[in-house]
């Protein structure tokens, strides 16, 4: 039970951390970003915010990377719920494949856009007589594989929904009735994270709706299951 318990709360913990970093870069008060005209173009705008990109860069990293880390602990935490279940728990695929591929996509997904963004705060170009080339290169680049990445993560809040419904369900009779039911909330959440961007309605409400699920509704069902579960007799395995 100590490493569910620990590994629930490392999920909760990590997920506030990158949203606090995140809404620390959100409001500006690590740096503020210049005050630009809307004339220039493309590479124009790259460059004159190049200095800014370097120095929010720690707080974009430090977020991806804390969200990056939960994931992992995401994946974790499904392996070792579902090896608190009995073998012929009809759960243990729910848990293990949800919780599970959820935390490695997800990871991955974090790990791609940390990776895609750093090249370009360490070199805006390579001043070889091709700047405007390279910069627009680089830009359309970074979309190409920012779009990868969020796929990634959308498909980790789908799996991610599946799974925790199973251990809501799984668990429900080691977890207070209210836990099962937030389980539910957790998972209608996670999904309306996904869904809400493709319906284009303004960048601010898919972000907002982020922070709510990431931030805040996803660390509490991982606290309350780390701070609350008990010890069942599914642990038994079957005589076979």
């Amino acid at each position: 039970m100590r490493l569910v318990r620990w590994l629930a709360w490392s999920v909760g913990f990590l997920f506030v951390v990158g949203t606090v970093f995140q809404l620390v870069d959100f409001f500006n008060l690590y740096k503020v970003p210049p005050d630009l005209p809307e004339s220039l173009n493309m590479v124009e705008f790259r460059l004159a915010v190049q200095d800014y990109r370097v120095a929010v860069w720690p707080l974009f990293l430090l977020s991806n990377l804390a969200r990056g880390i939960g994931f992992v602990a995401v994946t974790a935490l499904g392996l070792a719920l579902a090896g608190r279940l009995a073998r012929d728990s009809s759960h243990r695929v729910g848990i293990a494949a949800g919780l599970g591929m959820a935390g490695i996509f997800g990871a991955v997904g974090q790990l791609l856009i940390i990776g895609v963004t750093q090249p370009t705060i360490d070199s805006a170009y390579c001043d070889c007589g091709f700047k405007e080339t390279e910069i627009v290169s680089q830009i359309w680049g970074q979309q190409l594989i920012e779009s990868a990445s969020r796929w990634l993560t959308d498909a980790a809040g789908v799996l991610a929904a599946i799974g925790v419904v199973a251990a809501g369900t799984a668990f429900r009779d080691r977890m207070p009735a209210s836990w099962n039911f937030f389980s539910w909330l957790t998972a209608i959440g996670l999904v309306a994270a996904v869904a809400i961007p493709f319906l284009q309605i303004s960048p601010e409400l898919d972000m907002w709706v982020l922070v709510a699920v990431a931030g805040v509704i996803v660390p509490i069902w991982a606290v309350w299951l780390g701070a609350t579960l008990r010890a069942g007799h599914e642990l038994e395995t079957d005589p076979a």
